[in-house]
């Protein structure tokens, strides 16, 4: 796959900033950050529109966006697409340190990698998710968490490796759609919907 197609200007880490955070206060809403291959040792704080991606013809292991003891990247309130990336929370020091932190508005990941954090992806204050050939492995507690009234779309995405659940969403206000993932080899649940949580799952392999 390629790098997500753009609208606004395009600007390049690490051949125009020497990191992605300073690529991010650069840019404005509708822009792109291209990421070329190498480890990127930042906290990332997305407020504004933004496609954050792998340069095109990446691999997602070829891009690391790695936080040790905090969360690697939090989208506050913007319409969020990350690719060809992967994002490694390498050392959780609680409940709050995650690898990619939803705390309102819409985020589309593709091709992504998300590793380790206390919670791999933590969805909550009415947000979006799309999710789409994504690798989430390896949190403390569970892959993905949503804890608060949410929609969630995850397609052919593999989950595995995970203290307690791979999915967990318990808000009856939340609306989860799973095709074609695998979601195996977790401490506790698969997938674990309570509160009256609406759920899709077709063609997926749980264990």
């Amino acid at each position: 796959a390629g790098a997500a197609s753009v609208s606004g200007r395009v600007h390049h880490v690490p051949a125009e900033y020497g990191s992605i955070s300073a690529a991010v206060e650069a840019a404005s809403s509708g822009d792109t950050i291209e990421v070329g291959p190498g480890l990127y040792r930042d906290e990332l704080i997305l407020d504004k529109d933004l496609v954050l991606t792998g340069r095109d013809g990446c691999l997602s292991e070829d891009c690391v966006i790695e936080a040790d003891g905090a969360t690697v990247i939090t989208v506050e309130g913007a319409n969020v697409t990350l690719s060809l990336l992967s994002v490694r929370c390498a050392t959780p020091r609680g409940n709050l340190d995650h690898g990619i932190d939803v705390e309102s508005g819409t985020v589309k990941l593709t091709d992504v990698n998300v590793i380790g954090g206390h919670w791999g992806l933590w969805l909550y204050g009415n947000s979006t998710a799309s999710v789409l050939r994504c690798r989430i492995f390896g949190a403390a507690d569970h892959g993905v968490f949503a804890p608060d009234r949410v929609r969630l779309w995850m397609e052919c995405c593999d989950v595995w490796g995970h203290g307690q659940s791979g999915v967990n969403v318990h808000d009856g206000g939340s609306s989860i759609v799973l095709l074609g993932c695998r979601v195996h080899d977790c401490g506790a649940n698969g997938v674990l919907l309570y509160g009256g949580a609406d759920a899709n799952v077709e063609r997926c392999h749980i264990h």
